[in-house]
């Protein structure tokens, strides 16, 4: 099935409205497009997270429009003409928000396995002197005397491709004898890992999954050794770690579910800090202000469950009064499904890394 990539064109004040309309009329799935202002301000504001940003390519002739993709048949068309419609309506308007010309720009898109086209663009790769990566769908080239690594690209970080990727598995070509110990920290794919045991590297193996608090030596690590590590290796190790914060023993089968709450939680935390922290600005706090009053609070609220062993739900209770204004917000947050919607994440997260994993 064909689609067709409709475009309209607004000013930066009008793409939330736009998308409102669209919502009502039953187009729920859109994107929109900033202008190159906006779009400057997000890069200056991301900087430290990318390597390189080609910006002429990404600002240029960047004009604010709202896109969505129809389906090239009758369902599609009958979208067209309620957009349309809606389009038309909105043009009558004379007054309110500058809506900018509402012209509308469509064309065809042919439509494509996505999913599987960016393979031809992974072949075999020499790494090293010794190392051959190779997709899975991809044979080895013959009579070349390297040792195959087997690593699709996928969403996981470490498939071969990246030069850092490439530096450490050459280091490890180049230093590797049979049966010396690697710690690969921070694994990803586990790509270094692999290559260290096909060059011969000792099979003495501990998982860990750190988080982002360790940083700071308030992280929390899962640590997993198999039965080949000794108690005294074990100990070393988590000697060596112990600064990042707590390091606590979990049975491999259950790191990929517990680090659905250690290792992705922070961001949920996250999260819940900046929407304590929206509330907070929306009644008059200085977004300064809201932001570490909020994080302290959950610093604080952590570490009383954490020294009284006391009961979530007891604590919450104990500052819950009768009538008063924390039992509001608990009821709105209890209507609104806080709870279903945290656990779901926590499942959501869990299935992904199982999918990852696999």
């Amino acid at each position: 099935m064909d689609w067709k990539k409709v475009s309209i064109m607004t000013t930066e004040e009008g793409l939330e409205f736009l998308c409102y309309k669209l919502d009502e009329i039953g187009i729920t799935q859109f994107e929109m497009v900033e202008d190159a202002a906006s779009t400057q301000k997000i890069l200056d504001e991301t900087a430290q997270y990318w390597d390189y940003v080609d910006a002429e390519s990404v600002l240029a002739a960047r004009q604010p429009c709202v896109r969505v993709y129809l389906s090239d048949n009758d369902v599609g068309a009958e979208q067209m003409k309620k957009l349309t419609a809606m389009v038309d309506e909105l043009r009558s308007i004379k007054d309110g928000l500058d809506l900018g010309s509402l012209e509308i720009v469509s064309e065809n898109v042919r439509d494509e396995d996505w999913a599987n086209n960016w393979k031809q663009f992974y072949k075999p790769m020499a790494v090293g002197k010794r190392l051959m990566v190779t997709p899975s769908w991809e044979n080895p080239p013959e009579g070349t005397g390297r040792i195959t690594l087997k690593m699709d690209p996928g969403m996981v970080f470490g498939t071969g491709a990246h030069e850092t990727t490439q530096l450490c598995l050459a280091q490890l070509d180049e230093y590797v004898k049979p049966g010396m110990k690697v710690i690969d920290l921070g694994c990803g794919s586990g790509i270094l890992s692999v290559a260290a045991l096909l060059l011969g590297a000792d099979k003495k193996i501990i998982r860990i999954m750190p988080n982002t608090p360790s940083a700071v030596g308030q992280g929390l690590m899962l640590v997993s050794a198999n039965d080949r590590v000794t108690a005294e290796e074990l100990a070393a190790f988590k000697t060596m770690m112990a600064e990042s914060g707590l390091l606590d023993d979990l049975p491999e089968n259950l790191i990929d579910a517990a680090s659905a709450v250690s290792g992705c939680g922070p961001a949920y935390a996250y999260m819940f800090v900046e929407a304590l922290a929206d509330g907070a600005v929306k009644c008059g706090v200085p977004r300064a202000k809201a932001m570490r009053y909020a994080a302290q609070m959950l610093l604080g609220s952590a570490s009383l469950l954490l020294e009284t062993g006391e009961h979530p739900g007891a604590l919450k209770d104990a500052v819950c009064s009768p009538g008063g204004s924390t039992i509001q917000g608990v009821r709105l947050l209890e209507e609104r499904a806080f709870r279903g919607a945290v656990t779901d994440a926590v499942l959501a997260a869990y299935e992904k890394t199982k999918e990852l994993g696999k």
